[in-house]
């Protein structure tokens, strides 16, 4: 961590931070146990590094940018959403797509689409595909349909006729 910090993070006291090991991310985390409002919660030391240099992170979750996951110095911290996160693992560095809505699919040995669609709620299958820049092109493709269908039908006085979009 960085050095201006100590006395801030380690206070005669308070709990001791620990090397916690995390199997889902097979990598150790720098934590401690405190207790707030009568609760025993979790505190991720690169949580508060980000708060404490006033990065904000209401919502998002602290990133290792090097993936050292015990080095936290804030200049190796980046706040992030949970599915920038997930996308920034590295033991599935290979198998996982930078492109929201593109993920391989073990079973068929291919890159799949599923965009999500928040007017259905759910995720649209776009199908298979052997190269993930195919997958991404489709997933990219379909995206711009739903905008120009979208951007139609917000149109004052609406359009005379839609076009027809696959699967938007």
């Amino acid at each position: 961590m960085d050095t201006d910090l100590v006395e801030r993070l380690c206070v005669p006291g308070e709990p001791a931070w620990i090397a916690h090991f995390n199997a889902g991310t097979k990598s150790f985390y720098a934590l401690r146990h405190v207790w707030r409002d009568g609760k025993r919660l979790l505190q991720r030391l690169h949580r508060l590094v980000l708060e404490l240099r006033g990065a904000s992170i209401d919502g998002l979750v602290g990133g290792h940018t090097d993936h050292l996951t015990l080095d936290n110095r804030y200049a190796k911290l980046t706040p992030l959403t949970t599915a920038e996160n997930s996308r920034d693992r590295r033991d599935q560095a290979e198998f996982v797509s930078k492109e929201p809505g593109v993920y391989w699919h073990p079973k068929t040995g291919k890159w799949a689409t599923g965009p999500y669609d928040p007017a259905l709620g759910t995720t649209v299958y776009l199908g298979v595909f052997a190269e993930e820049s195919d997958a991404i092109d489709a997933v990219r493709e379909w995206r711009a349909k739903k905008a120009a269908r979208s951007f139609l039908l917000d149109f004052p006085g609406g359009p005379a006729i839609l076009p027809d979009v696959d699967g938007a």
